[in-house]
């Protein structure tokens, strides 16, 4: 009995689909190894895009609070002195003496050299504006204080901040002095 190996075409196409097959196992390995890495690469970008991303919001944090923390708020003689030492308006001023509010305000202006401040104008609550490097006195209420003494303030993006004698600075609901009071109640 002899063996039929067949003819020497079936022979070339059997060894080229062997060729082709270890070819495209060859492929797939590669691709597969491609893959892999570019899953690596994109789990290292996703992270460095978080780390950006965290770092752009602190710094849009840092610019939005930086013209509030130019502004000072300064407890002296049953006044409250507000300077705005930035470089832009701050609007709608008004302080607060625990739940009441200052009922005036005044402009400091500087006297000269060796002299005191005077006291200029009398503007109603809130004051409109307090342009940059002008400094404001609020009178504390006849009534007395208690409770915390701070400025209320909203920024050159409209921001409102509250301001405390104690130079905590925080950012305050829109409500503005009925949302004082309420956090004084």
């Amino acid at each position: 009995m002899s063996i039929d190996w067949g003819d020497a075409p079936t022979w070339v196409a059997g060894a080229f689909a062997a060729a082709a097959a270890y070819y495209t196992r060859g492929m797939l390995k590669s691709q597969r190894q491609q893959i892999d890495e570019q899953r690596e690469f994109i789990r290292e970008q996703s992270a460095n895009l978080a780390l950006e991303r965290q770092a752009l919001r602190a710094q849009a944090e840092e610019r939005r609070v930086a013209h509030a923390r130019q502004i000072s708020a300064s407890w002296f003689g049953g006044m409250v002195r507000v300077l705005n030492a930035s470089d832009a308006p701050i609007t709608d001023v008004t302080a607060m003496f625990g739940e009441r509010e200052s009922v005036k305000g005044h402009e400091v202006v500087p006297a000269g050299i060796g002299d005191h401040e005077l006291l200029s104008g009398e503007y109603d609550m809130p004051v409109d504006v307090i342009g940059a490097g002008r400094t404001y006195a609020f009178a504390a209420p006849e009534e007395g204080v208690e409770g915390t003494v701070c400025v209320l303030f909203s920024d050159e993006d409209g921001q409102r901040w509250r301001l405390g004698v104690d130079g905590k600075l925080e950012s305050a609901p829109e409500e503005g002095v009925e949302a004082v009071r309420a956090s004084e109640a």
